[in-house]
């Protein structure tokens, strides 16, 4: 069941590049970024406050700067550059770099928590940040809606590596204050700290009020900031966060086939094959039973 969740999060993190790309200019990073997490922190907080009572929890000043941590590293951080990154470069690409993020995780979670890194993990890495690095060295066409490709691939590149970091510690902070507190909290908290750093930095926070726009905000905060969130930690809690991070692998196949069918971005040959390569290294770690059981199977029935 903790592989369902994850699952379900990633089909739904998936919608993410391609919402943002709908979106388009009409709504500043700064305030999409802003607007679906305050949104998404919003929509879990009467499920936290009532988990707060169940469980008769008291909150102090330093509890709430503790929950600032995450909220910082994930908002104000890392979903601001993934932000970034749409709003410069191609859906697809976007959703192969935060992919890789898993591979960082592995990095994160030896140094933090020292879990330990096996050989069949390395391999696997080693096979998904290949897959990524020739994606990347062959996007020689962008489409019409990417205004800076390179920047994208900046931007794209650094919120991988800070969502792994955000990854790793939120377990921390779940096991202590509980999923729904340490989502609802750290996401209202970092949407107001980004709000205010945004204003003090005379970032574009325009928003162009219609039905279509406000229909997107609501999808990315209450599904994608709000429910898959809930899934992803839910199922990191029995799940190492290397193994569970490595769903992200599927990501980009999720939206390079959205992005073809809505913005007819597509991908060459040898991207294709690089593809191929990072779902190959999301399943060594799955597929590493199989020849025992077979073994076994085979000596069973002799």
């Amino acid at each position: 069941m903790d592989y369902y969740y994850i699952l379900f999060t990633i089909i739904t993190f998936s919608t993410l590049e391609v919402t943002g790309k709908l979106i388009g200019a009409s709504i500043s990073p700064y305030a999409i970024t802003v607007s679906r997490f305050l949104i998404g922190g919003l929509f879990i907080l009467p499920f936290a406050i009532s988990y707060k009572r169940k469980n008769k929890m008291h909150f102090k000043l330093k509890d709430y700067m503790r929950l600032s941590v995450p909220g910082i590293i994930n908002v104000c951080i890392s979903m601001m550059f993934l932000q970034l990154a749409i709003y410069y470069g191609e859906a697809n690409i976007c959703a192969i770099l935060i992919s890789a993020n898993s591979i960082f995780v592995a990095i994160f979670a030896g140094l933090i928590f020292k879990e330990k890194i096996t050989k069949i993990k390395v391999a696997s890495m080693f096979l998904g940040l290949c897959g990524i690095t020739l994606i990347i060295l062959n996007q020689h066409t962008a489409s019409a809606d990417a205004i800076n490709p390179t920047l994208g691939i900046i931007f794209g590149s650094l919120s991988s590596i800070t969502f792994a970091l955000y990854t790793v510690i939120s377990k921390k902070y779940i096991k202590h204050y509980g999923n729904l507190i340490t989502n609802s909290y750290s996401f209202i908290i970092g949407s107001i700290i980004l709000l205010v750093i945004s204003l003090c930095n005379h970032k574009d926070m325009s928003f162009c009020l219609n039905t279509r726009n406000l229909l997107f905000i609501g999808y990315l905060g209450i599904f994608i900031s709000g429910i898959a969130y809930l899934s992803y930690f839910e199922g990191l809690k029995r799940v190492s966060a290397t193994i569970g991070s490595m769903f992200f692998f599927l990501k980009p196949v999720i939206v390079a086939i959205l992005a073809y069918l809505i913005f007819g971005e597509t991908l060459n040959t040898i991207q294709i094959i690089g593809i191929i390569i990072v779902i190959a290294g999301l399943n060594l770690d799955f597929l590493k039973p199989i020849p025992a059981r077979i073994h076994n199977r085979i000596r069973n029935f002799h």
